[in-house]
């Protein structure tokens, strides 16, 4: 499943015991990493987390299992989104740049994820996408983060996606208060979305 990885990287993520992933150094992948085991906790310690050439289905980080934690990692992407979230529950993104060359950074699809620190994120179709999943699982993303920032103009910090007919609109959680809705541009015409910045 893993076996592009490097040796270390690989033999944590398929040990059943090992429950911190602590990056000592910048890692550079030709293909995502999925992390499938409740609990885990990935430890970027201010270093940086680059994956080449992922398809669709990847991400640079594809997280699909329970009380997963990611924190001080930086993410890049250059070929789908740099960090996805698909159908879990109580994930936490703490302290995290995520940056996707061709779509958005973050996509938190029917999952329940909750924003800490500072989150920075940097992609053409802008920051955070929260979505229903194909599975019909409704998103919640709780934000308690210091500050949220998107280096993309034009795009928002966090937008949802079919937020009318998905029955999305309270899907984002605004605990500290830092997002504000804003007006989608003329040019995107009329979309069933709600952006913040």
């Amino acid at each position: 499943m893993h076996q592009d990885l490097p040796d270390e990287l690989t033999t944590l993520l398929e040990d059943p015991d090992a429950m911190v992933i602590s990056l000592d150094g910048n890692l550079e992948i030709d293909t995502g990493i999925r992390v499938n085991r409740p609990g885990m906790v990935i430890e970027g310690n201010g270093n940086k987390l680059v994956a080449k050439d992922i398809t669709p289905t990847q991400a640079g980080l594809l997280i699909t299992n329970d009380g997963v934690i990611i924190r001080n990692l930086t993410i890049e992407a250059t070929g789908d989104y740099a960090l996805k979230v698909f159908g879990r529950d109580k994930v936490a993104i703490e302290n995290v740049t995520a940056i996707s060359h061709t779509k958005g950074a973050i996509q938190v699809n029917g999952s329940n994820v909750t924003l800490a620190g500072d989150i920075v994120t940097e992609a053409p179709w802008g920051g955070i996408e929260v979505c229903k999943s194909s599975r019909g699982a409704i998103p919640c993303l709780m934000v308690n983060a210091k500050s949220i920032t998107c280096n993309t103009p034009g795009v928002p910090a966090i937008w949802v996606d079919k937020a009318v007919e998905d029955g999305l609109e309270n899907a984002v959680i605004n605990m500290s208060g830092i997002l504000k809705k804003m007006d989608i541009p003329a040019e995107k015409g009329e979309v069933d979305q709600i952006w913040f910045k």
